[in-house]
């Protein structure tokens, strides 16, 4: 074996398999291991015994000359006091560190403010091969460090510091383009960064800078701040953007920079108690920034996530929005049955939640609402082609035209919601079915509508009926997380035939009779209308040559589904694709998604349903 039971380890289990089980293999490759540099050149320290320090010898000595990789993670050196082995073991690992400086290529100091502020006064000399350099701590960074210089740093990460060495060697080198601040505070005054300091002290960095992050350093701003023309900061090579701030203070940065159209953007957003027309004016106001830093080009998506937390005390925060634009030569690929990509990143990603101390007012603590309409985020949808709505802790009342704008999406082919208000919903698959039906009819141009129709149909101030429009004309893949209540499950092994169902507020099963509360028998009833109208409108967009590929009823635990329900739906399944019976993606909960290959279509030609337990057995062919 390469090292000794009990000596220094890796974090890094991987890497330590790699190397260690070439040398283990025979003598012959265990020879080439030795004396091969480059598998020993990443050293991270963690235990500062002195058979920790025998190792790090041999390893350094291993490296021969070349460049290397070190973390020192110093989270327990404030007991090194107390050991009399460790102390010892710290001040000879920190001499053997300082004598590779000349070969380092990164360093990352994380760990007790006291061992690594003394071992940051020590970094005095030049680090020629120096790529990156993160420190992790509460220390002070001093003025002198790396005063002989850093040529080629390129990545600087400074997290928790209590300065920000701005005139240092650190922000002189003419390579850094990677730069992340994270809880630091301004050298000179101690404390956070306002916009003007910020863009000047960055403006050196401008034009190498491809990765930007900025996370709680900036001045919190009561209001959004807009700075002069000639103080914005243009940022033309950024790739990537990371602001963690209040929702006032990222609009204020975001308004003051410019930055390509291509660059993604990021940040953790923070709001102060507010009303529910001030939480959607400040989401407006982050989005309306961002095109705004875009040179007001808005984002032009194809893929979209919006999920919210809606808890009865803290309204519809936490609250994330993920933005996907296509970028060329990129082809989207899925995990099953996810439909937002796994090999791209978002081009926008914002997360809000209250900060500390705050929470929604007023009477939003007992009903919650969707703030807005899609529109209303400032997005251009018309590439969108997917969008994932979930709301995890109760349902969002919405209002119709929130569904009218996603049902008249262009190009819209997969849609998954939990949680979000669904009649208005229902309403757009019947004027869908109504509008195909008169498709279907006599061709001619003014056909007169049934009169059972007209009831689904908007009314002009005049009172005459309109024709109706398709909606959703694109969609091939539907997915509903916990359309079906959930809970109140009828007896094991009764049928509801032979049930009678009694609402009122006990919950007490009795032989042959169940009792369900008003609530739970509405989100029944909701669930049965979706259901059959769903059926209606999918048989007739088959008879129309554009049916839906997948209809997932998704379901974390059994389900309130009727014996007439299941019938329905394995016809309707055998009608699509031949199965006599649903395909249940529910009981494979055994199986992680996340473990399975990429796909390029995250559906198949199934319908999935929950079933009761009478009802689950699997009859598929």
């Amino acid at each position: 074996m390469c090292r000794e039971e009990g000596t220094y380890r890796s974090w890094d289990v991987r890497y330590d398999s790699e190397w260690m089980s070439v040398a283990s293999v025979s003598r012959s490759w265990r020879s080439i291991a030795l004396d091969f540099a480059q598998l020993w050149c990443t050293i991270r320290v963690s235990n500062f015994t002195l058979q920790s320090v025998e190792f790090l010898q041999v390893q350094l000595k291993r490296t021969k000359s070349a460049p290397v990789e070190v973390e020192l993670d110093l989270t327990n050196a404030k007991f090194m006091g107390d050991d009399q082995q460790t102390l010892p073991g710290w001040q000879l690992t920190r001499q053997l560190i300082l004598e590779v400086v000349p070969r380092l290529r990164s360093l990352v100091l994380r760990g007790s403010a006291q061992y690594a502020g003394t071992f940051l006064q020590d970094l005095i000399h030049r680090a020629e091969h120096l790529e990156s350099f993160t420190v992790e701590s509460k220390c002070a960074i001093p003025s002198n460090i790396f005063a002989g210089g850093v040529p080629n740093l390129q990545h600087l990460i400074l997290d928790g510091c209590q300065n920000v060495p701005w005139h240092t060697a650190l922000f002189q080198s003419g390579c850094l383009s990677a730069l992340a601040i994270r809880h630091a505070a301004d050298q000179i005054t101690g404390e956070e960064i306002s916009l003007p300091q910020s863009h000047d002290k960055l403006l050196p960095l401008a034009d190498r800078l491809t990765s930007l992050r900025l996370s709680s350093v900036l001045t919190n701003y009561e209001r959004v701040v807009r700075l002069s023309n000639n103080s914005t900061l243009h940022l033309p090579s950024l790739k990537s953007l990371h602001i963690d701030a209040s929702s006032t203070t990222v609009a204020s940065f975001l308004r003051s920079i410019r930055i390509p159209t291509t660059t993604t953007v990021c940040g953790h957003i923070t709001l102060r108690q507010c009303s529910m027309d001030d939480v959607q004016y400040r989401f407006s106001s982050v989005i309306d920034s961002f095109t705004e830093a875009r040179s007001s080009y808005p984002v032009k998506l194809t893929h979209l996530l919006i999920h919210s937390a809606n808890s009865t005390f803290q309204g519809i925060l936490p609250y994330s929005i993920r933005g996907w634009a296509k970028g060329e030569g990129e082809t989207p690929r899925y995990y099953p049955y996810q439909i937002t990509p796994s090999n791209i990143k978002p081009m926008i990603d914002f997360d809000f939640e209250w900060a500390e101390g705050h929470g929604p007012e007023g009477s939003w603590r007992s009903r919650d609402s969707h703030p807005f309409c899609l529109s209303d985020l400032g997005f251009d949808l018309s590439q969108l082609v997917s969008l994932d709505m979930a709301a995890f802790y109760g349902t969002l009342e919405v209002v119709e035209g929130f569904w009218k704008e996603i049902a008249a999406l262009p190009r819209l082919s997969m849609l998954a919601t939990q949680g979000f208000n669904l009649p208005y919903f229902i309403h757009c698959f019947k004027i869908d079915s109504l509008a195909i039906e008169i498709e279907q009819a006599a061709g001619a141009v003014d056909h007169l509508l049934p009169d059972t129709a007209k009831e689904d149909l908007e009314e002009d101030e005049k009172g005459s009926t309109t024709t109706p429009s398709r909606q959703f004309t694109a969609l091939k893949f539907l997915v509903f997380s916990n359309a079906f209540p959930s809970h109140h499950i009828p007896p094991s092994g009764e049928q509801w035939d032979h049930l009678d169902i009694i609402i009122g507020d006990s919950d007490d099963e009795g032989e042959g009779v169940w009792r369900i509360n008003e609530e739970t028998m509405l989100r029944v009833q909701k669930a049965h209308e979706l259901a059959q109208n769903l059926l209606k409108n999918v048989r007739l967009r088959r008879e129309i040559g554009s049916p839906l590929d997948s209809v997932d009823f998704s379901q974390y635990s059994s389900a309130i589904v009727t014996p007439g329900m299941v019938e329905a739906f394995k016809v309707f399944v055998k009608e699509i694709n031949g199965q006599t019976e649903a395909h249940n993606l529910a009981y494979a909960s055994d199986i992680d998604l996340w473990d399975l290959p990429e796909v390029d279509r995250p559906y198949g030609c199934t319908l999935s349903l929950p079933l009761m337990s009478s009802f689950n057995q699997s009859e598929s062919e």
